[in-house]
């Protein structure tokens, strides 16, 4: 019974972990993408967040498929706070949170010294994963992200973004 419940709870941990946006390429594969990274833009005043694919920047506004409407929105570049950008898939490690509470309990009496540096290192870890292949506005200028985007030298003339899924 010990076991199929360690093993329920094992998959559990396994397939809740945060997955990363489907159309971003493994890392061995950033080159040939064809999309765009995944841009979250904060925008200035009370204006909504805006979440998708980064499609094309041109000197006064980003163009981003959104993920919420499937549906290309464009975004004045004034309006624009602050980025967040991902170009590749990242490693999933949150697995190892939940291995991380079983492995000290081997260590015995040590385990009251252990368990909280498993958990520590573990945590820290799926964390910082999360933060491998990403920029934000602090680290690269409008202008550098445009080699990000789906179109990186702009929107050619004859493609119509309300087509573009």
């Amino acid at each position: 019974m010990d076991r199929k419940l360690t093993l329920l709870v094992f998959v559990v941990i396994v397939i809740s972990g945060c997955a990363s946006h489907k159309f971003l390429p493994e890392p061995e594969n950033i080159g040939v993408n064809e999309y765009g990274a995944y841009i979250r833009l904060n925008r200035t005043g009370l204006l909504p967040d805006v979440f998708g694919e980064l499609i094309a920047i041109d000197s006064s506004q980003l163009i981003i498929l959104s993920r919420d409407s499937s549906a290309c929105v464009t975004v004045p570049i004034g309006q624009i706070k602050s980025f967040n950008i991902k170009y590749a898939r990242w490693s999933q490690y949150g697995w190892t949170i939940g291995v991380g509470a079983i492995l000290p309990v081997v260590h015995g009496w040590y385990s009251f010294i252990s368990l909280p540096v498993h958990y520590t290192v573990t945590i820290i870890s799926t964390v910082s994963s999360r933060k491998t292949y990403g920029y934000n506005n602090k680290e690269i200028s409008l202008d550098e992200l445009r080699m990000f985007a789906r179109f990186p030298q702009g929107l050619p003339p004859n493609v119509d973004i309300g087509l573009i899924k």
